[in-house]
């Protein structure tokens, strides 16, 4: 494996020469309302892509799978990827107990996680429960 990347790393051609700081990224905080929303960068690339795993999903716990690790480095390889945990999940404080939806927290969160990165333009893209899933 390049520099010292770990078989979890999913190396290919494109990553060769690419430093394995590939590793865990830093799990870093930004604010919503006073609540903490957890997120992770990975990745330097000019395209900014945001995935989400949801309600389902949890920042630092997700690299546990080697096949999900795999995937978030390949992803990485043509963008700066950028991850978060919703309230209500992972490393991110409960969900707040006002009447919005949760779709809505969650386009909350985003947006506060978007700007304190600096992306101007993001591509958005999740499994399951991801983002808005109803139209009003």
């Amino acid at each position: 494996m390049p520099n010292g990347c770990s078989p979890a790393c999913g190396s290919s051609p494109a990553h060769a020469g690419r430093d394995c700081a590939l590793s865990v990224p830093e799990t870093r905080y930004t604010t919503v309302d006073g609540d903490r929303v957890a997120y992770q960068v990975l990745g330097d690339r000019p395209r900014d892509l945001v995935f989400s795993l949801g309600q389902w999903g949890h920042v630092d716990v997700d690299w546990e799978e080697p096949a999900i690790a795999r995937f978030f480095r390949r992803l990485a390889v043509f963008s700066r990827l950028i991850r978060f945990d919703p309230r209500g999940s992972g490393l991110s404080d409960p969900r707040p107990g006002n009447s919005r939806e949760p779709w809505q927290h969650w386009i909350e969160d985003l947006l506060a996680v978007i700007d304190v990165v600096g992306s101007d333009t993001a591509a958005v893209a999740g499994f399951r429960d991801c983002g808005p899933s109803r139209s009003s």
